[in-house]
């Protein structure tokens, strides 16, 4: 008997992981496909780089736009959303209208609640994900 990879387990195991309607979902299904190269292993990889990485960079964003440091707040926010645009056109846009923001300097009212929106979602995006797979992702992708 052949060891099994892990990727090939998901892949098998794929028909029978619930699927998150995709009106409701943050992942954009087509861009996340082209982005893994239809591969498990790399959708597994990239997954994780971005839970270990988002919450300290929405961190980040969140203080400087608290101390009004709007260079530090563009240059966040740009990074959050190259961050997110593999996985979530909706979080990317957030993220790119904040970088937009910071640019004219705009109140922090606004900038704030950018921030906040990001923050709020950034858990549902990380858990879905989580959660997907590619048979999932062709689905979605139609």
């Amino acid at each position: 008997s052949k060891p099994v990879s892990a990727a090939r387990l998901w892949e098998a195991l794929d028909d029978r992981r619930p699927d998150v309607p995709s009106a409701a979902s943050l992942v954009d299904a087509r861009t996340l496909l082209e982005t893994c190269g239809d591969d498990a292993a790399i959708l597994e990889t990239i997954g994780r780089a971005l839970g270990a990485s988002l919450p300290s960079h929405l961190t980040k964003l969140a203080r400087a736009v608290g101390q009004r440091k709007w260079p530090e707040v563009r240059a966040a926010a740009h990074q959050v959303a190259g961050m997110v645009a593999p996985f979530s056109r909706k979080l990317r846009d957030l993220a790119s209208e904040l970088e937009d923001r910071a640019a004219r300097g705009d109140s922090e009212l606004e900038a704030s609640a950018l921030v906040s929106r990001l923050v709020s979602l950034a858990p549902e995006l990380m858990r879905e994900v989580g959660e997907v797979s590619l048979g999932m992702l062709h689905r979605r992708a139609g």
